[in-house]
């Protein structure tokens, strides 16, 4: 069982670096195994240039204002609490576009 554990752990960690550029991600925050405040470390450790560094939208049933604050500690973008309501993924999906279409322009004006 421990080898089991410590293979699924390399492996999550082996999903989170093999992030998509420009991607929205939505991360459950109480994975097993490996947390999402965790796999969102290692996605932030990656350094990715602002542009393509992913947004990341912390999923949980947890609501306290004390998780939120770990989660947003932790690296992720927004937080948003299950059962998910339809109207706030949009929200949350448009405002990963828009914070993305930001981040490209201001790439463009420093080249």
């Amino acid at each position: 069982m421990a080898q089991l554990t410590w293979a699924l752990r390399l492996l999550l960690r082996v999903c989170c670096l093999r992030v998509v550029r420009g991607a929205g991600i939505l991360m459950d925050a109480s994975m097993d195994v490996m947390n999402g405040e965790e796999c969102t470390r290692v996605i932030r450790m990656q350094q990715l240039p602002q542009r393509t560094r992913p947004f990341i939208i912390a999923q949980t049933a947890h609501v306290s204002d004390d998780f939120r604050k770990r989660c947003l500690d932790a690296g992720m973008d927004a937080f948003s609490t299950k059962p998910v309501q339809l109207d706030e993924l949009v929200q949350l999906l448009q405002d990963a576009h828009a914070w993305h279409q930001r981040n490209r322009q201001q790439q463009q004006q420093q080249q």
